[in-house]
């Protein structure tokens, strides 16, 4: 080994040792986070903005019409339940 090939391995190990200490004190900021009441569920609502006469699924696959299914079925302000035919 040459004089300049010891130097950088000594020099690499340097640096190791000290990232190594400075991971091991390092302490990540907290993060705040709000438990998610029930009554914000509870408020959570959708509204289609337009509802189409019909879904159109291709024929080439036959799991497309079950893939739209939950699309087609919704339900409104009075829980009552509407079906767009696929």
């Amino acid at each position: 080994m040459r004089k300049n090939d010891k130097l950088i391995v000594i020099l690499g190990v340097v640096i190791l040792v000290i990232s190594s200490i400075g991971i091991y004190f390092w302490v990540p900021a907290k993060t705040g986070v709000n438990a998610v009441e029930m009554e914000d569920i509870m408020k959570i609502s959708g509204v289609l903005s337009s509802v189409p006469d019909s879904v159109t699924v291709s024929d080439c696959n036959p799991f497309y019409a079950l893939i739209a299914t939950p699309v087609a079925v919704n339900y409104d302000s009075l829980g009552e339940q509407s079906v767009i035919p696929l």
